[in-house]
């Protein structure tokens, strides 16, 4: 009488993935006059990890941002501007304007 076997195999992958963020705040002051966040970013049209870095000073009225690609080191975005220039990007596009909109 022949037997039969039958092998499954289940797999499974474990990624880590890290990201710092930190607010600075003078005392009084309601919104952080500093605020960074480092570390890894997924990108959902893309379907990868990349490394992400952003900056927001109020104080210097400074936005910064650089977006690298993780395997190849390319960067993928990059933008310093003034923050008060800063309109239209990421969760900025869901602040409130002078007219009334969102």
């Amino acid at each position: 009488m022949a037997k039969e076997i039958i092998k499954i195999t289940i797999e499974d992958k474990l990624e880590i993935h890290d990201n710092v963020k930190g607010k600075v705040k003078e005392k009084g002051q309601k919104k952080p006059i500093y605020e960074f966040k480092v570390g890894d970013s997924y990108h959902h049209k893309t379907g990868k990890w990349n490394h992400r870095r952003m900056e927001i000073d109020r104080k210097n009225d400074k936005y910064r941002e650089v977006v690298i690609d993780k395997e190849t080191g390319e960067i993928i975005h990059s933008c310093e501007e003034p923050l008060s220039q800063h309109k239209g990007h990421g969760s900025a596009k869901f602040k409130k304007t002078g007219k009334g909109k969102k």
